[in-house]
């Protein structure tokens, strides 16, 4: 109910004016690429913002040259290489020879520029709060479906109701006694569950949860066009006969003739 690497001539921030969100920025989404942010600086952005909460320019830099090296790894093994020459006593009885150790990765003063050009601290919260927001829509959706929701949740009794008239009516005259007083009180019983869901009701509350799923439905409707979703349109509404008379209700609910 990301990303594909390009090499640029200029690495540098474009030498425009420091960018303030407008109003309309900020209504629509801050984190997407700004008027004057270079192609480069915005996919580093987007590398920066994927990293999540826990993000630094220190671990998007890292991120973007280990990139590098993979397409360039790859670019090398497509091409042939010698075969490998075989090791003689002589490069066996070689010592191993210490390999310095690299120098830390240090973050380039113009990634630091560019993230307070612009803005990636703030446009990165307003998409974690982006997120967020998501989450809890979807999870308030999820809510609202099934029982928790006050409309189903009448639908459900009264179908119970239904089915318990059913079963009463059709086994009525072989009942025992007990039986029959039993299945009577738990007819009572769900009348007065239904009396009470309606008593608490409140229409606008309702059309809030009814407008929801009705939304959700008609969003995920989509037309029979095959035979076997025609006949699970004619199951659904109860079998052929009454296929035909909500169609004629339709027509004439429409002011149309039969």
């Amino acid at each position: 109910m990301e990303y594909a690497l390009k090499k640029q001539a200029n690495t540098e921030p474009q030498p425009v004016e420091n960018p303030e969100f407008s109003p309309q920025q900020v209504q629509n989404q801050p984190w997407q690429r700004m008027d004057g942010e270079s192609a480069l600086w915005y996919r580093r952005f987007k590398l920066y913002r994927s990293l999540g909460p826990k993000r630094t320019l220190l671990a998007a830099l890292e991120k973007e040259q280990e990139t590098i090296k993979v397409l360039k790894g790859t670019e090398t093994d497509e091409k042939l290489t010698p075969p490998a020459k075989k090791r003689t006593k002589a490069d066996k009885s070689r010592h191993l020879v210490e390999v310095p150790k690299p120098k830390p990765v240090q973050v380039p003063g113009s990634w630091k520029r560019a993230s307070i050009q612009w803005h990636w601290q703030e446009r990165v919260l307003a998409y974690d709060e982006y997120r967020i927001d998501k989450a809890i829509e979807l999870n308030l959706e999820q809510l609202a479906i099934g029982v928790t929701n006050p409309f189903d949740r009448l639908m459900a009794l009264k179908q119970l109701f239904n089915n318990l008239a059913d079963i009463f009516n059709s086994n009525g005259s072989e009942m025992t006694f007990e039986q029959y007083c039993s299945g009577f009180a738990r007819m009572q019983s769900t009348l007065k569950d239904i009396h009470e869901e309606m008593g608490d009701c409140d229409e606008a509350i309702m059309r809030v949860f009814l407008r929801q799923s009705c939304t959700k439905y008609y969003r995920d409707w989509k037309p029979p066009t095959t035979e076997e979703d025609h006949k699970k349109v004619i199951d659904q509404l109860g079998g052929p006969d009454k296929a035909l008379d909500a169609i004629r209700q339709e027509l004439l609910a429409r002011g149309l003739k039969s």
